[in-house]
């Protein structure tokens, strides 16, 4: 396995473990296959369900940029259906962006996303998952705060 720098090494937690990714390579083989099944099948992968309790409360589609200052969600059919599921299910939908998994960038997307306020600006990943957890009306635990950037 290639080693990644940028990973934080695990540290001890009370908190039940985190499961690896199991299913990357097979989610991928179907995208592609569902690929070949034509224009008129579209689809698009959720990239995160956040939840809480076994409740969503929060749809996040995430982008990698390279200059977070001038990004901006371009709304694209996929995230005009992603939006339009967050609106059916009254969930906000947020367009995140991220730097080097360093620095985050988030958009409001629907009106639900706009009433939690996400803070403004370019975010360290402290105060991004600072903001996640605030999403599901908790604080986030030292031994966390402690790994992030």
């Amino acid at each position: 396995m290639m080693e990644q720098p940028y990973l934080i090494p695990p540290t001890k937690s009370i908190e039940p473990p985190v499961l690896d990714e199991r299913t990357f390579h097979r989610d991928m083989k179907l995208l592609l296959r569902h690929r070949q099944w034509g224009f008129n099948v579209p689809a698009e992968d959720i990239d995160f369900i956040e939840y809480d309790n076994r409740k969503a409360i929060a749809l996040v589609e995430y982008k990698r940029a390279y200059d977070l200052a001038s990004c901006h969600p371009n709304l694209d059919a996929n995230l005009e259906a992603l939006i339009d599921l967050g609106n059916k299910a009254s969930l906000p939908v947020f367009c995140t962006f991220y730097k080097s998994l360093r620095w985050y960038r988030v958009f409001p997307l629907n009106k639900f996303a706009k009433d939690k306020g996400p803070p403004d600006g370019i975010l360290s990943e402290h105060k991004y998952v600072d903001f996640l957890y605030w999403l599901r009306g908790r604080q986030m635990p030292d031994h966390i705060r402690e790994r992030l950037w």
